[in-house]
């Protein structure tokens, strides 16, 4: 499920990390609107500003990348198969690549 979200009120007179809150969750004006994740943190957010907005809930559909995040799930691991430590780290590449002989070489000299 996502969350549609719309700003009804506005931010004149309202504390500023409720002001805050509102950009957090990418209203700038009156009758915006926004879909969002139905997610705890979301959903935080919006109970903080219940009285500034009206929260409906809508199918994955309507999300960006229908619904898929563009962040990594959490506890996948490093992004590459090799960990970098202080002892190899001059095996990496300005541009990131892992060279491998170097690598290597650092192993050998470890053990």
């Amino acid at each position: 499920m996502a969350l549609q979200i719309t700003q009804r009120r506005s931010t004149n007179g309202a504390q500023a990390n409720q002001i805050r809150t509102l950009h957090s969750l990418g209203l700038k004006r009156i009758r915006q609107t926004v879909v969002v994740p139905d997610r705890p943190e979301i959903r935080g957010m919006a109970h903080k500003v219940t009285h500034l907005i009206t929260v409906e809930e809508v199918s994955d559909e309507l999300l960006p990348n229908g619904g898929k995040s563009k962040y990594r799930d959490r506890g996948q691991g490093p992004i590459t198969s090799q960990k970098v430590t202080l002892a190899n780290a001059d095996a990496v590449d300005p541009d990131g690549t892992v060279d491998e002989d170097a690598l290597a070489d650092t192993a050998d000299e470890e053990e």
